[in-house]
């Protein structure tokens, strides 16, 4: 019911206000990603019970990234597990 009334609201919009609307959008998103700037190809960290795992990211979703391990294990994984960058020596 809210989306039929958004509707109605974005149908009788001008131009102007439809800028404002995709601006406020624009700017809900990059707050619900929490600033996550990673993408394909990335070297990225794992977190994950007290291991870290170092891997690939093979594919960004909504709120997951879908990696892909060093030693070929496939994982979807929260942004919040994330980490950019390699495991340090001392870990691996």
């Amino acid at each position: 019911m809210a989306t039929l009334l958004a509707e109605e609201c974005i149908a009788e919009m001008n131009f102007r206000e439809l800028e404002d609307v995709l601006d406020a959008v624009k700017r809900r998103r990059a707050v619900l990603n929490m600033g996550f700037t990673m993408s394909v190809d990335d070297r990225v960290v794992i977190r994950h019970k007290g291991r870290h795992l170092a891997g690939v990211i093979t594919k960004v979703n909504r709120t997951k990234c879908e990696i892909t391990t060093d030693d070929g294990d496939r994982w979807r994984v929260p942004f919040s597990l994330i980490e950019e960058g390699s495991i340090p020596l001392t870990e691996a």
